[in-house]
């Protein structure tokens, strides 16, 4: 997440002023419920990692399962308290400009939180299983497709019209 925030500002601030106050404004408020699912994925690895350790693997798949469905709930909760804080945002009383820009990048980033559930708790999993190359290039060819599809989306190459702050949310949620 943090290989992604920072690639997304390097790129965005070339882009734009406006896009990069966005991107932070966004960012800021967007940190907090990704940390808290992330800290709710990291309760799976002690007990599936237990698990693991004594050959249980009906434990720890269903350790897994428990922590999908947990992960799921507070993903659920934090989405609806994004939502309302989504209908709040005209009253932060910021320039239209910028609020023409942070809304529908909000809204990506919403709408990718159950995808981000489904990888931190699946990364938590496979590390406690000792299998951590699998998330390792998860991750890195993520970033990497990241910074293609930033440079693609943000700049308008090709076919793609210049989307700024907005393309590097559709990438990031790509």
């Amino acid at each position: 997440m943090v290989l992604l925030s920072f690639f997304d500002t390097l790129m965005v601030g070339k882009y734009g002023t406006l896009d990069l106050a966005a991107a932070s404004f966004t960012g800021a408020i967007v940190f907090l419920p990704l940390m808290f699912l992330q800290g709710i994925a990291m309760g799976i690895i002690p007990l599936s990692g237990a698990a693991y350790g004594r050959k249980d693997t009906d434990a720890a798949g269903a350790y897994l399962r428990d922590s999908l469905l947990v992960g799921f709930l507070c993903m659920l909760f934090c989405m609806l308290l994004m939502g309302l804080l989504y209908l709040a945002l005209p009253l932060i009383q910021e320039d239209k400009d910028l609020l023409k820009l942070i809304k529908p990048l909000f809204l990506i980033h919403l709408f990718s939180m159950p995808f981000v559930m489904i990888f931190n708790t699946g990364k938590q999993f496979t590390d406690s299983i000792t299998q951590t190359k699998i998330s390792m290039y998860i991750i890195f060819s993520g970033v990497g497709l990241n910074i293609i599809l930033n440079y693609i989306l943000i700049n308008g190459i090709g076919l793609f019209p210049p989307l700024g702050v907005i393309g590097a949310g559709i990438a990031t949620f790509i």
